[in-house]
């Protein structure tokens, strides 16, 4: 009979897995969009009232202590994006005050075919919010709306018949009534339609965008 080696299996100490640890950028911007989190729904809830403008200052505030400790340690690229990119919302928050994100996310079109049916107020989070009014024959005197798109465009058809103010406010984006458009950060202006009305209005138009697109138009 032949004899058969059978190779020798060492045994090899079992090793302890090692600890994974996370950068600290990591932890810091976990704990910034945790905190942005928690001040959001606390204000929703109505526990306490907050702009837009503070939760992001607090947030952007936060960043840079974190960064100021962790700087004798080593360099920490991640968070310094995350900061900088902070504070350039921040910016364009206070150049153009925005109440908050509000109305879901995606495309929506309002179609009103009278004056009742107007409501005081349509808001749009994120995509594209378009009102028509072209069909209303009328407003009460002193009527107001108010529209809004955080990230996306907000468009208005209004009747061409009428005389309508129309408040325009975008922190960063295009406004287009009319036919006069200006484009950059922290836009403000207000506008009448037709440009050369004078006296009472019959509508006005408070709309705003925090990012992208607001366009009026005669329907």
């Amino acid at each position: 009979m032949t004899a058969v080696d059978h190779p020798n299996h060492e045994e090899t100490p079992n090793k302890e897995p090692q600890r994974r640890t996370h950068p600290a950028s990591q932890v810091v911007g976990g704990s910034v969009v945790v905190l942005i989190g928690v001040l959001w729904l606390l204000e929703r809830a109505g526990v306490i009232e907050i702009s837009l403008t503070a939760v992001l200052a607090v947030a952007t505030t936060a960043v840079g202590l974190a960064l100021m400790l962790l700087s004798s340690r080593d360099s920490q690229p991640g968070l310094i994006v995350f900061g900088v990119t902070l504070g350039v919302v921040t910016l364009l928050t206070a150049l153009a005050p925005f109440e908050g994100f509000q109305g879901g996310v995606g495309d929506r079109q309002v179609d009103v075919a009278s004056s009742e049916d107007i409501d005081a107020e349509y808001n749009l989070a994120m995509g594209t919010l378009t009102v028509d009014l072209s069909q209303v024959e009328g407003f009460d005197p002193g009527a107001e709306l108010a529209a809004s798109t955080g990230l996306g465009e907000l468009l208005v058809l209004v009747p061409s018949e009428m005389s309508i103010e129309v408040r325009a406010r975008v922190g960063a984006g295009v406004i287009s009534v009319g036919q006069k458009e200006t484009s950059g950060l922290g836009l403000r202006d207000t506008i009448r339609i037709p440009a050369d009305s004078t006296g009472p209005v019959d509508l006005v138009l408070d709309v705003q965008v925090f990012m992208g697109r607001l366009e009026v138009s005669g329907g």
